[in-house]
């Protein structure tokens, strides 16, 4: 039975085949030299797409081979003239592996610049909030817990930003959205506020605590620095990675979800925001209060600084972090 189709030569272009096909007589026939030849030139056709070919040349078998299953699971091949209109040379029998192999990503050390190369004062606590976009709930973080620390005099000792873990936003205010309920609730949004996305190797060493608002964004930014523990094992970058829902003392809040994520619009979109903000506020007073027992307790010549790290040092690994698996066997080994 006489039949055609159509391959992808290696500029990627498509040219017809006429093709026939015959029933196995030998069930015990193995695969053609044939069908070696055809694989072998799906190799090399990868390899001339890849540009890995020799330079100047366009190569297309002259011939390759179909098949027809048996019933016994053996293949029969026969070869095909495949019809091109350029004259090409017999390709080698070599497969090409590339697509198989990983590309290796590189990091550079953590950064170690200068003070005065610094975004943030040496002398303080340096607190950053992360968010997906930096336009709604790092930027509540940020004015709530600037008021809580004027309120409580700790702003000559602490200080907080906010930035994001995704570019969607970069540059770009924060959402009318979350402007419109912040001025409903009283909350004063730093002034010419655009979003800002985090800078890892500079950010882990210039910031003492890293405050993200769901495990989406802590992957993201665990995925990143846990690279510089492995440069640098004395850093202990990670452990300043929490969550804000930790600090939460009025009631427990494991994650502060994102109000905006669906846009769903509407009423209900608005009193997302609005428990957002309420969330954010129980996590960021929980924070505030901390701190400031943790300054008042300060032994004389220690700074607060090195309070936070120890903190963070006995503090829990992230367990929701965990998969399940893993999770039971650390349940089970510890009963």
């Amino acid at each position: 039975m006489a039949s055609s189709l159509l391959v992808r030569n290696a500029q990627g272009a498509f040219c017809r085949a006429s093709c026939s096909f015959s029933s196995l007589k030998n069930p015990d026939e193995r695969v053609s030299s044939d069908s070696c030849q055809w694989l072998s030139w799906v190799g090399e056709a990868n390899a001339v797409r890849r540009g890995q070919g020799a330079k100047g040349q366009r190569r297309c078998p002259r011939s390759f081979a179909v098949g027809q299953l048996h019933r016994g699971g053996v293949v029969s091949m026969q070869s095909a003239q495949a019809e091109t209109s350029e004259t090409v040379e017999e390709p080698q029998r070599a497969f090409d592996v590339s697509s198989n192999c990983v590309t290796p990503s590189f990091r550079s050390a953590p950064w170690q610049g200068t003070n005065n190369e610094r975004e943030t004062d040496s002398a303080k606590a340096n607190i950053l909030f992360l968010s997906e976009g930096n336009v709604c709930r790092s930027i509540y973080a940020e004015a709530m817990f600037n008021g809580m620390l004027a309120e409580r005099g700790l702003d000559n000792v602490v200080a907080c930003a906010s930035k994001a873990t995704k570019d969607y936003n970069v540059g770009e205010p924060p959402d009318p959205r979350a402007v419109q309920v912040a001025e409903e609730l009283g909350i004063r949004l730093r002034e010419g506020a655009t979003a800002r996305l985090i800078d890892h190797a500079k950010d882990i060493v210039q910031y003492d605590l890293i405050l993200c608002f769901d495990k989406f964004n802590a992957a993201d930014v665990l995925k990143e620095i846990s690279v510089y523990d492995t440069i640098d094992s004395t850093g202990r970058y990670s452990v300043r990675v929490r969550r804000l829902g930790e600090f939460a003392r009025s009631r427990a809040i494991e994650e502060v979800d994102d109000p905006l994520y669906g846009n769903m619009g509407g009423a209900d979109e608005f009193e997302n925001l609005r428990q957002c903000a309420r969330d954010v506020w129980d996590c960021c007073e929980g924070l505030a209060d901390k701190l400031q027992e943790m300054y008042q307790e300060l032994p004389e010549g220690e700074s607060l600084q090195g309070a936070i790290a120890q903190s963070l040092a006995g503090m829990e690994t992230f367990d929701w972090l965990v998969p399940p698996m893993l999770q039971k066997r650390e349940k089970a080994s510890s009963i």
